[in-house]
């Protein structure tokens, strides 16, 4: 199994929002051309209809799932009924948010509900996430010239942690021009609400990492960005560990969550946003395994990683770079705290090899020096 390294190419730029679609249609596919809206359709309990976005519609479903057959072609939509009484106006989804005050690392675990409908999106299945379950994940971009020829590519995922910086792997950056945040299905835009395509002005690599020596050691930057994002039910920030935590408890099961392939070979990228329980594995442990693989006994885990997985067809994958690695907060519903960013392993989902991940614990001063030096607040992911 080869060792997941990726180094590229130093610079920042910027992106269109349409630029950053062509970058998703050449990762992830393109999709099909979207059908015609308001299309006729005949409901469940035979009355005629026509399909809309459903938080248009007084419906009084409460999910759409994906995989269920329906009568309209975007599963966004739903037959609603064409009479006035049954037809809501209401104003542009995108500015329909949840006032409530929470704070860092809210987990939305059913996805987040249309105030107009009721109503929640879901994946075809528990390795999927919802729409909206994962404010703070982003999805990373860069672009390179290859052959005299300007190239979009997707590099991984981040995090936010404030809404101008989001924390990633260092081996990810150079070149990137921008983030995605609020995305959940690559392949459409028709969904409940938008996302927001932001550039990045400043790279900030730790720096002891280095791209020359090739260990990984202190894989870990931040992306300081061109505006800031709003803050929304489905775009939110992540905590981090507070100063001073020790490292998290082996066995604590933790969630990832990324765009990367399914698995290491020949695997493909995720179009919805995927989600993966893992356990926290001993540091000793995770070396001990490691040194089983063809990096030799000699291998010496470094105190900047720590390890998660070991799990048969559960892990993160290439092209899950940068994502983070969240754990439940003790004695706090449905809030998680960033503890790892994943970094490099030894092939994807093999039983009994963990992957390896920035400790973000570790470096919780180095981020606060680095938010301090550009007089950002770390209030924003202090719990």
């Amino acid at each position: 199994m080869d060792l997941i390294i990726r180094f590229l190419l130093l610079g920042v730029l910027s992106v269109s929002a349409q630029d950053m679609q062509d970058i998703l249609n050449n990762v992830f596919g393109t999709p099909p051309p979207l059908p015609d809206t308001n299309e006729r359709c005949i409901q469940k309990n035979g009355g005629e209809g026509r399909c809309m976005p459903y938080n248009l519609c007084g419906t009084s479903n409460k999910t759409i799932d994906i995989q269920v057959h329906q009568e309209c072609k975007l599963y966004l939509d739903t037959c609603c009924s064409i009479t006035k009484e049954d037809v809501q106006n209401t104003t542009d989804s995108d500015e329909i948010y949840d006032e409530e005050e929470v704070g860092c690392g809210k987990h939305n675990p059913n996805g987040i509900e249309m105030p107009t409908s009721g109503m929640r999106t879901m994946g075809v299945d528990n390795s999927e996430a919802k729409f909206g379950e994962f404010p703070w994940i982003v999805a990373v971009f860069e672009k390179k010239l290859k052959n005299g020829k300007t190239t979009m590519v997707y590099m991984g995922a981040g995090s936010i942690i404030h809404p101008e910086v989001v924390l990633t792997a260092a081996h990810i950056t150079g070149g990137v021009m921008g983030v995605r945040a609020g995305e959940w299905d690559s392949k459409t835009t028709n969904e409940p609400f938008a996302h927001q395509t932001v550039g990045v002005k400043e790279i900030v690599v730790h720096e002891k990492y280095s791209r020359q020596r090739q260990n990984m050691h202190y894989d870990i930057a931040m992306l300081i960005l061109s505006s800031s994002l709003i803050l929304t039910d489905h775009v939110g920030v992540v905590c981090l560990p507070p100063p001073g935590t020790v490292r998290t408890p082996t066995g604590t099961r933790c969630l990832a969550t990324g765009w990367g392939k399914d698995k290491f070979q020949n695997g493909h990228y995720q179009n919805i946003l995927k989600k993966v329980e893992l356990p926290v594995v001993d540091r000793r442990y995770c070396q001990y395994l490691l040194r089983r693989t063809r990096l030799s006994h000699h291998f010496k885990l470094h105190k900047s990683f720590m390890c998660a997985g070991a799990e048969s067809d559960n892990d993160t994958c290439k092209g899950d770079g940068g994502a983070p690695l969240a754990c439940p907060i003790p004695d706090q519903n449905d809030r998680y705290v960033q503890n790892g960013i994943v970094s490099w392993g030894i092939g994807c989902g093999e039983d009994g090899l963990p992957g390896v991940y920035v400790d973000v614990t570790f470096f919780r001063r180095w981020i606060d020096d680095q938010m301090a030096t550009r007089n950002f607040d770390t209030s924003s992911y202090t719990y």
